[in-house]
């Protein structure tokens, strides 16, 4: 991981300036400014300048924006499982060892036979 790069209106001009460049020296002097002024690599404003050019606007986009977080949990089997089990009066730390001893894992991978 590195620092994560923000993309706001400011650094969206400064991407979208950089653009419409054509001289080679100018176009090289101003990444170099860029990168200085958006506190990042010559690399990332390469990268992303790319991006903008290929797909426009969704390059600022975060890129994780819909994608489903890979820790998630299914609360329905959740609920399905403390119903089964008849685990309601159960405090968390207590649900939770519950959910490990009664091999929560193992209940969902199993609940459909």
């Amino acid at each position: 991981g590195g620092l994560i790069m923000l993309w706001n209106e400011y650094t969206i001009q400064v991407i979208i300036d950089l653009s419409l460049i054509n001289d080679k020296k100018e176009f090289a002097k101003n990444i170099r400014n860029a990168s200085l002024k958006l506190q990042c690599s010559e690399r990332t404003i390469y990268r992303k300048l790319t991006e903008y050019e290929i797909i426009g606007m969704k390059a600022f986009l975060p890129g994780n924006k819909e994608r489903t977080p890979a820790n998630k949990k299914d609360l329905t089997l959740i609920e399905e499982f403390i119903n089964k089990y008849k685990l309601q009066s159960r405090n968390f730390t207590s649900l939770t060892r519950c959910l490990r001893k009664y091999e929560y894992s193992y209940f969902l991978r199993h609940k459909n036979l």
